[in-house]
């Protein structure tokens, strides 16, 4: 059970690593695009939040 944990953990962390990248990247080319995309990229970046929340609870039960 421990390793199958662990697994998903990465998993998940891996996830929000590259949502929080690509919110990154849409606020770089934004002002490039003439579109305002922070608030797509604020989503994103609450996705990611989430997603490190489940991984902090699941890092107890490990």
């Amino acid at each position: 059970m421990k390793e199958h944990l662990k697994s998903i953990i990465e998993v998940l962390s891996r996830d929000a690593n590259q949502l929080e990248h690509h919110a990154q990247e849409l606020r770089r080319i934004s002002p490039d695009l003439s579109v305002d995309l922070s608030s797509d990229a604020e989503l994103i970046d609450d996705k990611a939040a989430s997603i490190r929340k489940q991984v902090e609870l699941l890092e107890h039960w490990e």
